[in-house]
């Protein structure tokens, strides 16, 4: 029997990605919408950090991968900063 390509798809990504990344990929891929909300997010806190070459027209390029990781980046440095300030 034959492994589905869902199943596949599912496989390599995990091998590539946080836990929560993974859910996040699963759900941009079921709902092109969130893309946006997520891509606007990673955009106010690259301009936070000065980088520069993450801009909305970048993101558009990029991959869904891509995009829940660095979601997940910016997500895990401003709890680390929270954390600091809390300190």
């Amino acid at each position: 029997m034959a492994v589905p390509p869902e199943q596949l798809l599912y496989e390599n990504l995990k091998q590539k990605s946080h836990p929560a990344s993974l859910h996040d990929q699963l759900m941009l891929m079921m709902k092109p919408s969130l893309r946006q909300e997520f891509a606007s997010y990673i955009s106010q806190q690259a301009a936070i950090a000065g980088y520069k070459t993450l801009v909305p027209a970048n993101l558009e390029k990029a991959s869904n991968l891509a995009v829940a990781n660095l979601y997940w980046y910016f997500q895990v440095r401003d709890e680390s900063e929270d954390e600091a300030v809390a300190v």
